[in-house]
Parts: structure tokens; sequence; C-alpha cells
């Protein structure tokens, strides 16, 4: 019983994971993989070729720290609050700023994206900048502009042919030069000379495209990216994705060359509000003391009189000293009208004067209007690129709404103490006056005169010295951004290489191999011995190889020396150590669904038997849909088994039994098709067939129909000596097999084992003890 032990293995086999098993399976899905990555790099190389390229272009910008700028904190003299200046300027604003519609609009404007210009390649158009061989120019006289693609190809130096991308189908031929008026668009077409004498352009396809001034701003505000270059550093890096290289340049060396200009322009436009204001006042004065230098010099003209006195002088230099402070408060006086009605006017703020421009040194105001530019301009970046009814234009709102509030009242109190200053001193400049009245008449008269002069001169040398510091502060002025590093090239980004690797792996190697995996654990036919180890506890008795090249049904004795052969042989020496009663061997072949090859394996079977030498007998009780005589090619016996089971004989008839062309081996066909199989074999006349045949063969072969069907093969197990159940590979499904472990129909079959059918010629996994070389077909 070895051999036997060797063939039941497997009933106490615990269940694991067995990696060369699924390895092996896997890999007779080769040629899975092989589609799947031919596919996935054609389908990489057109995706590579026919996405459009797009390059970063990234430059350097400096954007300065206002927390390091202590020229230009509030406590400075110089200091003009605006939208970047001082303590309370944002590196955030100035980013917003740089990527607003606005800002991105004047760039566009100024290197004038409206035509795109591309040339034909093997897979698409490829945008060519400043070098295409003609040049579009629309009508100015056009109102509309239609966005459009056309599409051109030259027919010869002066000539070509132009479509319309909405009407592909019609071709129109202009010439150069040539007014052409197209769908409601006008415009001209004219070559450019030195291009057009280096290029080849006779028969290629061109393109042109009129833009939307919106829909480029919207593409290039998308495009535009702002990220810090180095942590801890106020260097930015902007880039952009562009198709070409050096429309991206031009664009990104214009915005930041923009930037930086802008926020020079929102320092000196504040300087100039300054010079301008003070030139204003200096205009009045200096009409003021033009009069009073002549009215001087005719009154010492007329009374021959050049100077005053000691006691007039003194008087004269505390008046001067009085009207001084005067002229300061009035001055003052004039700044606080100017910021009252700046403020409830709700002028710009951005271009609101400094106090310290003007002498006011309060630090309470200086500190509001500089907390009111900066909120302003948090304000205004936030209003480029939100909607109003952001909630932190809200809150920005309601604190400039404060701010407003107090600077007003700020204001209000300082000209009201203003006010009673010069009250003050018009009251000490009165007490002058008293004492003026007690000199004579005539230097009375030249002290007036004197001290008016004095006053207007003073006043206009002030104000000259105040536009002198404005000028200077405008000179000096520098803007917070500078350029570090002109916009270049970094490398293509769009199509990605190491992204279409990625795909090709994915879609040629992880793709298949999930296809597989899936292939492999959702199939539920039966694949191997493992598989039916794991259903039953049943011996597996043998593993037939698919017949491959033979055949013949008969395909044990057409090749006795194939594979094929010597597993009919195994299973025939194993069937061998099972009891048998008398000398006649029974046994029984059936299978769990149609299809599985029992009638197939029955023949073989019985052939191996026959040449041996045993007299051996197959019988036909598949009495629903015989194939026996078919398979070997014999002629259906009409008194076959379905007429001797409803006879009354007790007797087998030599008509009954057919000889085949394979010695020692006859058969008993099914004959007839029955109405009612299953009550013919209960009958009484299958026990007397099964008496007598066992009289006459060594191996009586038994042929049914599949046991989870049909009763027929449980009827007959009773006169069986060894029950075989057939399977095969990829055929039998697993939920089948085991319902009919489960459901007991095996239960009473003595001598039950299994047989797995049809495993492919290269299957790895079961073995016949000897080498392939000879027994290879």
């Amino acid at each position: 019983m070895e051999n036997q032990n060797y063939y039941f293995e497997g009933e106490n086999q615990e269940k694991s994971f067995n990696f060369s098993k699924v390895f092996f399976r896997a890999i007779r899905f080769w040629y899975i993989v092989v589609i799947c990555m031919v596919l996935s790099i054609g389908i990489g190389f057109y995706i590579y070729k026919t996405r459009l390229p797009q390059y970063k272009i990234a430059s350097l910008l400096l954007v300065s720290d206002p927390q390091n700028d202590q020229e230009a904190s509030v406590g400075s003299e110089n200091a003009m609050p605006g939208v970047n200046l001082g303590k309370y300027s944002n590196i955030q604003n100035q980013i917003i700023l740089l990527t607003s519609k606005n800002h991105i609009e004047k760039v566009i404007k100024q290197l004038d994206f409206t035509i795109s210009y591309y040339e034909k390649e093997l897979f698409l158009f490829q945008e060519i900048y400043k070098k295409a061989p003609f040049i579009v120019t629309p009508d100015s006289a056009q109102e509309h502009l239609s966005y459009d693609h056309y599409f051109i190809r030259f027919s010869d130096d002066k000539s070509f042919t132009l479509r319309n991308e909405k009407h592909d189908e019609e071709e129109h031929s202009f010439k150069f030069f040539e007014k052409i008026n197209l769908y409601g668009q006008t415009f001209t077409i004219r070559p450019v000379q030195n291009i057009i004498t280096e290029t080849n352009y006779i028969g290629k396809e061109y393109s042109f495209k009129i833009n939307s001034l919106n829909n480029l701003i919207n593409q290039y505000q998308r495009k535009v990216l702002i990220s810090p270059y180095q942590r801890g550093s106020s260097i930015y890096e902007i880039s952009i994705s562009e198709n070409n290289i050096y429309k991206g340049i031009d664009f990104l060396n214009k915005l930041s060359k923009s930037a930086v200009q802008y926020n020079l322009d929102k320092k000196n436009q504040i300087a100039n509000n300054t010079i301008s204001f003070i030139e204003n006042q200096i205009i009045g004065v200096s009409d003021s003391l033009s009069s009073a230098e002549k009215v001087l010099e005719n009154f010492r003209s007329r009374n021959e009189l050049m100077d005053v006195s000691m006691q007039g002088q003194m008087i004269i230099n505390q008046s001067q000293e009085l009207e001084n402070r005067k002229s300061g408060l009035l001055l003052k006086l004039d700044y606080y009208n100017y910021l009252v009605s700046y403020i409830e006017n709700n002028k710009n703020v951005q271009e609101l004067m400094a106090p310290s421009s003007m002498g006011v040194d309060n630090p309470i105001l200086t500190q509001l209007i500089g907390e009111l530019s900066s909120k302003n301009a948090e304000k205004s970046s936030l209003q480029f690129n939100s909607r109003i009814e952001n909630p932190n234009i809200t809150r920005i709102n309601r604190h400039i709404g404060n701010l407003k509030t107090s600077i007003l009242e700020n204001t209000k109190s300082l000209i009201s103490t203003t006010n009673l200053s010069l009250e003050d001193l018009n009251k000490r400049l009165m007490g002058l006056s008293s004492q003026i009245r007690k000199l004579p008449k005539t230097e009375q008269l030249l002290l007036g005169i004197e001290r008016k002069f004095k006053m207007n001169d003073d006043m206009y040398t002030y104000l000259l010295e105040r536009r002198s510091e404005a000028q200077l502060a405008k000179a000096a002025n520098l803007a917070d951004n500078e350029i570090i590093e002109k916009a270049t090239a970094q490398g293509k980004v769009v199509p990605d290489k190491k992204r279409v690797i990625i795909i090709i792996i994915l879609l040629g190697l992880l793709f298949p191999s999930v296809i597989i995996f899936l292939i492999i654990f959702l199939n539920n036919k039966v694949q191997d011995k493992e598989d039916l180890v794991s259903l039953t506890k049943h011996p597996i008795i043998g593993e037939i190889p698919s017949k491959g090249k033979l055949n013949e049904q008969v395909a044990f004795i057409q090749n006795p020396k194939s594979s094929f052969a010597e597993a009919i042989r195994t299973i025939r020496t194993n069937l061998n150590f099972y009891p048998s009663e008398n000398n006649c061997k029974t046994i029984l072949v059936t299978s769990s669904i149609p299809g599985e090859g029992k009638t197939f394996i029955s023949i073989n079977l019985a052939a191996s038997y026959a040449q041996l030498g045993k007299k051996t007998i197959i019988l036909g009780f598949d009495l629903r849909k015989p194939k026996l005589t078919d398979y070997l090619n014999i002629n259906s016996n009409s008194s076959g088994l379905s007429r001797f089971l409803v006879s009354n004989s007790e007797k087998i008839s030599h008509h009954l039994i057919e000889p085949t062309h394979i010695p020692n081996l006859e058969v008993i066909s099914t004959g007839e098709i029955p109405p009612n199989p299953a009550e013919l074999i209960a009958g009484v006349h299958t026990q007397v067939l099964f008496e007598e045949l066992k009289k006459i063969y060594e191996v009586i072969i038994i042929d049914t129909p599949p046991i989870s069907l049909v009763t027929d093969a449980q009827l007959l197990a009773k006169y069986s000596d060894i029950n075989v159940i057939t399977t095969r590979h990829n055929i039998t499904t697993k939920p089948i097999l085991r319902n009919l472990i489960n459901d007991g129909k095996l239960k009473n079959l003595k001598n039950l084992c299994i047989i797995i059918n049809g495993l492919p010629k290269d299957r790895r996994g079961y073995s016949y003890g000897y080498n392939g070389d000879y027994y290879s077909n």
C-alpha cells in the first residue's frame, strides 16, 4: 500500500499559501503581460508625442522685509506711508498685487499677445513666438474681434489657403497684403522678410489664433506661481509653465520689471503729492513776499529812512519770532484742514501726504495714518483676487472706518488746539502793536512794513526748505522689490518623462498583474490537485494531462508512450490496490457536471486493462446523453441496455454485447434513450446484468451520468467495487464539487476516489515519476 499512501497524500495537509504554485499559474498568462506592455508603450509614446510640451521658466525677485527697514519706520522723520511703506507693509500684499488681474493685464498689453502663431509638427501644432514667417494685422476700425482659430497653408511665395476652425470644410485662397474679410473678421496677412527668407514655409501648415484679452489674463493668472526661494529668505521664485520658452521669458521679465516699477511709482506718487502741496503754498507766499518787498522799497525811498531804532529793532525781533510761530501753526492748520477734507471726501488714501512732510510731529496722528495706509493696502490686495463679499474685506472695511473716525477726531482736536495757540499768539502780537504805537509815526509805518516783509520772507524760506527735503526724499526712494535673476528656462515639465514611464509600468506590468491576480484568485474552477485536496479528503488517484495532439478518443492505444498513456497506467495501478469481490473488478466512473471527460476516461481506462490481457467490458449506463458508441466509432445497438432492462429476460443475449477494435475489450451500449432511466436502473434486471457479467469478465467499467445532476450513479454504486469521480481542469467548479461532497451524495459510495483530467502539458505540480523526454508526444 506504499503507492496508495503516496496518492492519498494531502488528507491532513495544512492549507497554506503556495507561492510557487501561484507563480506557475500566473506565468501561463504571460501573453497578457506582453499585450499590455505593447499597448502601454504605444499609449506612452502617443501621450509623449501628442501632449503639448510645457517648459518651466523662473526668475528670482527680492521683496524687502519692512520689519528690517528702519528708515521706513513710522518714527522716521521722512516716513511717507503708502502701499508698501512703513512697518505696516506686508510681503504677502506685494505678492498678491504681483499676480493681480490689473497687473497681468498691464503686462500683456505691453507685450501684445493678441495673436498666437503655431507651426504644424508630426502630431500637434507648436507655438512659434516671434518666429512666424507671417504677421496677422486685425483691422483697427473693427469694433469687436472674433476670437477664432485659423489654419493657413502657403501654396507659393505669394498666396495661401485659409480655413477657420469652426468651418473646417471650407478653404479660401488669398494673397499677402490682401484685405481678408472672413466670417465677420477683417485682417491682413503680410510676410516677415527676415524670417521668410530663412524658412522653407511653402507647403507647410501653420495656424494663428486671435486671443481674448480676458481669457489671456485668466490664463496667465492661473499660470503664475510664487514661492519662497529659501526658507527664512525674502527672495521669491516667480515661475510659469509655457509652451514657448521665449514667450515665457518675455512675460516673466516684464512681470518682474513691472512689479519693481509699480512699487517705486507708488512711493514717488506720495512724494509728488507732497511737493505739489508745498509748491501751491509757495506760490501764494511768493506773491505776498513780492508785494511786501515793493512796499518796503517805496516807503524807504519816499521817507529816506533806511532803518528803525534800537527799540524798534527789538520789537521787530520779538514780533518776528511770534510771526514765525504763527506761520508754522497756520501751515499745520492748512494740513489739518487738508487731512479732514481728504478723509471726509473718501479720496485715495494711497496718495495721502505724510504728516512729517508739513512739520507735523504728532506721533498719534502719524501712527493712525500709517495704520490706515497699511489696512488700505491690505484691502486693495484682497480686492484684486476676491469678491466684495469676502469676509476679510468686510473686516478690513470696518477697521478702516474706525481708523478714519479716530483720525478725524484727533485732527479736529489738533485744529482746536492750534486755533487756541493762534489766539494766544495774536494777543501777544497785539501787545507788541501797542508798543509800536509809542514810536514816531514814520518809524511805526516802517516797522509794520518790515515786519510783514520779514514774515513772508521767513515763510517763503521755510517752504523752500520743506520742498527741498521732499525732493531729496523722492530722489532717495528705492523700490522694495529688486530683480535678482532674470527669467531662464528650467526644463520641460510637460509631458513628464518620469510620469510617462510610470504610466507604462502601471499599464504594462501592474495592470496585467492585477488582471492575472483576479483571474487566478476569482477563478472558481478546479486547477490542480491542490485545489481538490483543499475541497475533499478522498484520495486523488491520478492527474491526467491534456491529450494535446492525440485526436483519437482512445488516446491510450494511439500513442502508448505518451504522458497521457502513462497517466492512465498510473490510475490503473492505483485502482489495483482496492479490493474486489470474486475475480472481477467493477469500476464506476462518474463526474460532478457534464464535460469533465468521464466517458473518455472510462474508455481509455478500459483499454489499458484490455492491453494487460484482462477481459474487459464497458457498460454505457449514461441513459440520458450517451456518447460511448460515438467515442468508440461503433453503431449503437438497438437492443442495448435500455432494451435489456425493460425485458423479462434473465439471460444476457449475445446480441447485447458488441466487440470493439481493441482486443479483449467489449461494450454494451446504451441503446434507445428511455423516458425513465432511474426506474430502469433500480429494477431487478440491473442486478441480473451484473451477476452474469461478473461471471464472464475480469474488469467491468460503468460509464454513468454526472452524480450531482441525477441519482443514476448512486443507484449503480452498490454493484461497483470502486467509485471514481472525474474532475477536469478549468471546467469543474469548486462550489458544485463542494456542495456535492457536503450534501452527502458520496457518503454511501465505497472506495471513492478522484481523478483530475485535462491538465495543461506545461502544468507544474503533477508528476508521474518518470523523465518526460522518453514519453513526450
